[in-house]
């Protein structure tokens, strides 16, 4: 199923949906950290 999911052409935001998994999977929470500072300063602009 996975193979088959990362196969097909997808868009940029499911492949960086995926690769976001596959680092917070692999690492830990250093990715989703960095990801979540960005919302926060997004949303104070």
């Amino acid at each position: 199923m996975d193979s088959g999911f990362v196969d097909a052409p997808l868009p940029m935001d499911k492949i960086s949906l995926s690769s976001v998994q596959e680092s917070t999977g692999r690492i830990g929470i250093p990715e989703r950290k960095l990801q979540s500072s960005n919302l926060y300063a997004l949303a104070l602009v």
